[in-house]
């Protein structure tokens, strides 16, 4: 169990669709010393205050979504070095989706949430490094792409404030009767390319996407293994069957269901895939992923 005393720094960066729970939040948080918070304006001013603090800085804790969490843990994983101890991460879900802090099963609701930050233990997680053809670095809970893209901009405050978690679902329904089919060739590891007509893909070290909707039911964040799921194109009627099944149930059985596992992992495809590492967007095909074990400490619920 964590010990009151441990410092914290706080990035602060609640999204516009969470402001209540922020507002419930804080004070609680406040209540906590020694605690340092930072009202981040983007990673580079709060990294900027991290580095200044140095070894004081404690526990990093992102206080936000899940574009904010990541881009922290990739900025602890590329900067270890610098420090003279292990880093570790802390996470309050203040964003939309909140998937990976779902996976660690801290809660929600705001006091529950910071009693949850102030008794979780360290527990060491993998990452995911990525190189797509724009820029590189690591995500920790699910990387996307296809028409899982264009979720983004069909997406606004607005919506994101009156759906939630449901505004993935809302945007969905946006798409659904444009949904364009993009030619993938996946290689596993060693094995051979494998090449399929798909709507969307899932590389999922979490289980969860897009506010607590299951991907991959049986995902681990520390088992080594990327999860793949491929959506592949078919008829109209079985792909409306398929999208009710995403939201209800467990789809993999689904005859447009395609599952692999993998720690190396390169897609190519014919015209741009669209990706999203956690939310942000990352540039397009190709793509190569690898697992990098154990390489984040991040606070868990026990």
């Amino acid at each position: 169990m964590m010990a009151a005393d441990i410092p914290m720094t706080v990035i602060w960066h609640p999204s516009s669709s969470s402001q209540r729970r922020a507002e419930a939040m804080l004070p609680l948080l406040m209540a906590h010393r020694p605690m340092t918070l930072i009202q981040a304006e983007d990673v580079d001013h709060a990294w900027a205050a991290v580095e200044k603090l140095g070894d004081s800085a404690g526990v990093i804790v992102a206080a936000g979504g899940d574009g904010s969490v990541h881009q922290l843990a990739g900025r602890i994983v590329e900067n270890e070095k610098s420090f003279s101890r292990p880093v570790t991460l802390g996470v309050l879900p203040l964003g939309t989706g909140n998937d990976l802090a779902r996976s660690l099963q801290i809660p929600l609701e705001p006091g529950a949430a910071v009693e949850t930050l102030f008794s979780a233990r360290p527990r060491l997680i993998d990452v995911i490094r990525y190189q797509t053809d724009r820029e590189s670095g690591i995500y920790v809970n699910m990387m996307t792409g296809g028409n899982t893209g264009r979720y983004l901009t069909v997406l606004t405050d607005e919506m994101k404030q009156k759906w939630g978690a449901f505004c993935y679902m809302r945007g969905i329904v946006d798409v659904i009767q444009n949904l364009q089919a993009f030619q993938i060739t996946l290689t596993c590891d060693d094995g051979p390319p494998e090449q399929f007509s798909a709507l969307n893909v899932f590389f999922a070290n979490g289980r969860t996407s897009g506010g607590g909707m299951v991907v991959s039911p049986d995902a681990c964040l520390d088992d080594g293994l990327i999860d793949i799921l491929i959506v592949r194109d078919g008829e109209p009627r079985v792909i409306a069957n398929l999208t009710a099944s995403y939201f209800l149930s467990d789809y993999q059985s689904h005859e447009l269901i395609v599952f692999r596992r993998a720690r190396r992992v390169r897609v190519e495809c014919r015209l741009p895939l669209l990706l999203t590492a956690d939310g942000d967007s990352i540039g397009a095909t190709p793509l190569e992923l690898e697992v990098v074990p154990q390489a984040l400490q991040i606070l868990a619920a026990d």
